[in-house]
């Protein structure tokens, strides 16, 4: 699977429930890495350690 299609797949299930609370608004990065550009699409900063 492409990271277009993981995007695609990602917004299908994200955005219903993105209304409800479920997922953080998106966090605005650079595009490149797919895995940091999905974690950025459900809310959450690929930089965060714990």
């Amino acid at each position: 699977m492409g990271r277009r299609e993981i995007i695609t797949a990602a917004k299908q299930i994200v955005e219903p429930l993105r209304a409800w609370g479920a997922y953080a608004p998106v966090v605005e990065g650079p595009a490149g890495d797919q895995v940091a550009e999905l974690l950025r699409y459900l809310g959450r900063d690929p930089q965060w350690a714990a």
